[in-house]
């Protein structure tokens, strides 16, 4: 609760907080935003909690100027990459671990982003990918 106990400026505060947070981000250039959280099984340990892609992205069916403009008119583009990034990883990790698919869902999902392969990731693509799977326990240097 905000320190003059009005709920209401709190949720202002917060809400102007973000606004500030967004614009400085937009305003910047940067590849990506890793949240990490502690795991709620293992005490002490930090895990991926959630990341944001905003880096470059290559793709082999476009030029890389028509990649460019794609980019520069769908604001969604970094979202819907992110997306596509993650579903990746629990693609890799659900062979990984057994070799079986993972189970259906229980509602129909929304339309999923265009398929990407490995072949179609930049570097700084597969330094976000690689992290989902980092794991920090205490005192690892």
């Amino acid at each position: 609760m905000a320190p003059d106990g009005d709920p209401q400026h709190e949720l202002t505060s917060e809400f102007a907080v973000r606004q500030w947070i967004g614009s400085a981000v937009k305003s910047i250039q940067w590849s990506y935003g890793i949240f990490w959280s502690l795991s709620p099984s293992q005490p002490g340990v930090l895990k991926w909690g959630n990341g944001f892609y905003n880096g470059e992205m290559k793709s082999r069916s476009r030029s890389k100027s028509e990649a460019q403009q794609q980019r520069d008119d769908d604001e969604d583009t970094c979202s819907q990459r992110s997306e596509q990034l993650r579903e990746l990883f629990k693609s890799l990790a659900a062979s990984e671990s057994n070799n079986t698919p993972p189970p259906a869902p229980a509602k129909k999902p929304p339309p999923a982003p265009a398929v990407i392969s490995l072949e179609d990731l930049t570097q700084s693509e597969w330094f976000y990918l690689l992290c989902m799977s980092f794991i920090f326990n205490p005192g690892q240097e």
